[in-house]
This record gives C-alpha cells, structure tokens and sequence, in this order.
C-alpha cells in the first residue's frame, strides 16, 4: 500500500475524544487488529510501545504504531466497563503484530462512495 515499502498499522480508526483521549472509534474488517480480536471500538488507547499517549493527536499517534510488517506493537488501552462483555474493564495490555491494511479498507471505502452518489 506505501510506495516507501513496508510501513503498516494495526487497522484501526482513532479519533481524540472531548477529553482529548485516543478512542478506537473503527476496526478494519480483515486488519491486524480485527484479526487478534483484543481492541474494540470505544477502547482508549493510554500507550503504544511504552510511549504515553494521553493527549497527542492521532497523527503522533499513527507515526508511534506505524512500522514494519510483521513487527509487534504494544498497546495498553482503557476499556470503559459498561463496553467491556465482562462488565469488568480497566486497562488492558496487547502486542498485536502490525500488517497490511489498505487492501481489505479500499472496498468498503469504494462502497460508500457509490452509495453517497
């Protein structure tokens, strides 16, 4: 997908809440993530790879979970506990390892874009 060859992502959609908090507001069909099944939408991320990202934007955050195939990023992200399925909640660490993304996005982008006409 990137000419520069090989920097991928984890395949979700961040957005800075009111708060100014990173929140997973999508999870690409067929991504890295969708794949592990550990992120979910409305997870908060705190910090990738040991960097504390409370308060960065989501492109500070991109460039910190951005990087080669196949190589792990670690997540730890807050799950709120009325999302959580085990009504616990808290803080969660994942490693999930970075891949390809674009691919299984362009479709569902191409579908919108038809129904938006």
């Amino acid at each position: 997908a990137n000419a520069g060859g090989g920097q991928c992502g984890l395949g979700v959609t961040l957005r800075n809440d009111r708060n100014g908090d990173l929140r997973v507001v999508e999870i690409a069909r067929g991504g890295p993530a969708f794949r592990q099944g550990t992120l979910q939408r409305g997870d908060v991320m705190t910090m990738v790879n040991g960097v504390n990202v409370r308060g960065v934007s989501v492109v500070q955050a991109r460039d910190l979970i951005m990087g080669p195939e196949g190589t792990p990023c670690q997540i730890t992200a807050y799950r709120e506990a009325n999302l959580d399925p085990n009504g616990v909640g808290g803080p969660m660490q994942f490693t999930i390892m970075r891949g390809r993304t674009g691919a299984s996005a362009a479709p569902q982008q191409q579908q919108q874009q038809q129904q938006q006409q």
